[in-house]
């Protein structure tokens, strides 16, 4: 399992070809957090770029449900961005692991449009939502 200093990894919840992404807890203080750490040892300028640009759009925004990004930092020769969840994301996830499957569909469902609609307040209510 990975190591970073300061942090105790608990497990990885997402891997994609880009970047993994791991639950863990702050030593410090405790706090629970997600690590998102780009997988190239040595990514091109362009894909550092990418990142630090995705970490400060991240960082900025202010919506209920979204991890909030606190810092960039160099790991080994890449990147790692850090950002504190709530108490209730592990609960959330021993909660879903027990529903049935359309219980837990309709969660998720509920959840992404409490999380999005704050979005909508950007487009004019003239123009459609989503463009054919």
């Amino acid at each position: 399992m990975l190591k970073i200093d300061g942090y105790e990894i608990l497990t990885q919840i997402y891997d994609s070809t880009n970047s993994n992404v791991y639950r863990g807890i702050r030593q410090e203080d405790n706090q629970p957090v997600i690590l998102k750490i780009l997988k190239e040892d040595y990514p091109t300028p362009s894909e550092l770029t990418r990142y630090k640009q995705e970490y400060e759009i991240t960082r900025n925004l202010n919506l209920d449900g979204v991890i909030k990004a606190y810092e960039l930092k160099p790991y080994q020769m890449t990147l790692c961005t850090h950002g504190v969840t709530m108490e209730l994301g592990y609960r959330q996830d021993i909660l879903l692991s027990l529903q049935p499957p359309l219980i837990k569909s309709t969660f998720i469902g509920i959840n992404l449009l409490k999380l999005f609609s704050p979005l909508f307040h950007f487009y004019p209510s003239s123009s459609p939502v989503f463009p054919i």
